[in-house]
């Protein structure tokens, strides 16, 4: 293993097992079940110790955790206060155009064709905007980690978004831009272009 992990240094080829540290080191596919490993090898011949490395990084793990919370609920709230602009930006075009909307009713068009407009209108927006998004996103990638942060020697142990990872969020960051406000616009106008 060590041959596998190390073959291109110099040591691996005269290194031998005897002078290889002595320590055993496994990884549980289910980390729940860390009791049962270590009573059933504490305190046998040639074992001095079993460590638990979890408790050693739970700490760093509860902040991974808090921070991963706190950025769904920032999220969320970004998501409602979109959603707010989109109804307010809609309904002050339609204020704008009450005139217009108005004569369409009388002489008999339908609601929905009413609406069309108006919702295309806060789809286009909002399809400019995830536009907006996905090209900051690629740009980020490229020169925050392809130039900045994967170059870096100290950090050449995390493994970073990959290319993949991004390209495959792109349909979805549109889709939602082209949806979000497209529903909104349609469930605000619903009740207010009635004349």
């Amino acid at each position: 293993h060590y041959k596998e992990q190390f073959g291109d240094s110099p040591l691996s080829s005269s290194l031998t097992p005897d002078q290889m540290q002595e320590s055993y080191r496994i990884k549980l596919k289910d980390p729940e079940k860390y009791q049962v490993v270590a009573t059933a090898f504490s305190g046998r011949d040639g074992v001095q110790s079993v460590q638990d490395q979890k408790g050693i990084l739970e700490n760093l793990f509860g902040l991974l955790n808090g921070m991963n919370w706190a950025a769904l609920a920032v999220m969320a709230l970004m998501l409602v206060v979109a959603l707010m602009l989109i109804v307010n930006t809609v309904r002050v075009s339609a204020f704008s155009r009450r005139r217009e909307t108005g004569i369409m009713r009388l002489v008999g068009a339908s609601s929905f064709y009413i609406q069309a407009p108006f919702i295309m209108e806060a789809a286009v927006a909002g399809l400019i905007g995830g536009g907006l998004a996905c090209g900051m996103l690629l740009v980020g990638r490229y020169f925050i980690i392809d130039h900045g942060l994967a170059l870096s020697e100290k950090l050449n142990l995390i493994q970073f978004i990959g290319w993949d990872a991004v390209l495959a969020k792109l349909p979805l960051v549109l889709a939602i831009s082209l949806l979000m406000p497209a529903l909104a616009a349609f469930f605000a106008l619903r009740k207010y272009l009635k004349v």
